[in-house]
């Protein structure tokens, strides 16, 4: 089965973190959906980003989701996937539901269409229309533009279009702490 990454996965650290084995992304496009900054996450809860001046936890986080849009075009990495991997992806993007969609893949002879999984956000996670004062983390936000650049040189694809950012949302020096076993507060910053 095959997986359609448009996030932080479409990065091969990320991706081969995420299921335990080296992963090289490979170039595919999913038509009729469009990626933005819309997928509000509990941070308190995922414990997922720390602030990078008090090191506390912000109460919310914007990622990466996507949503159906005709005429738009999402490029995103397509990665082989077996039950045990799905699982492991399940587990890690909760804030997600699993849904299958066609995607095409760029290959040399030309496009090839699959069906993949992806993760699509949940209702309940969806940002409201003013998230601007939400953060996105930084470093995340550099994985991706360098996953998707990676994977779009070799195409001659133009990423301009490919994040929307409407309204622009506010970057803020989040590092990815989950995991670290460490026990953190709520941030004290004025503007997390």
């Amino acid at each position: 089965m095959f997986l359609f990454a448009y996030g932080s996965l479409c990065h091969p650290d990320a991706a081969s973190a995420t299921l335990g084995r080296a992963v090289v992304p490979r170039p595919a496009h999913a038509h009729g959906w469009e990626r933005g900054w819309f997928v509000a996450i509990d941070n308190h809860a995922s414990c997922s980003y720390a602030c990078g001046r008090c090191d506390g936890l912000p109460a919310e986080c914007l990622v990466l989701g996507i949503r159906p849009a005709a005429g738009k075009s999402v490029l995103g990495a397509l990665i082989e996937i077996d039950e045990d991997e799905r699982a492991r992806v399940a587990a890690r993007e909760r804030s997600y539901r699993m849904e299958h969609i066609p995607v095409r893949e760029s290959r040399a002879g030309g496009p090839v269409e699959v069906t993949a999984i992806t993760s699509v956000p949940l209702a309940e996670n969806l940002a409201s229309g003013a998230a601007t004062g939400i953060p996105v983390p930084t470093g995340y936000e550099r994985a991706v533009a360098d996953a998707l650049e990676a994977l779009a040189t070799p195409l001659g694809v133009d990423l301009r279009g490919q994040v929307v950012c409407s309204p622009a949302p506010r970057r803020n020096d989040l590092r990815y702490v989950r995991g670290d076993g460490v026990t953190r507060g709520a941030c004290t910053c004025k503007d997390a």
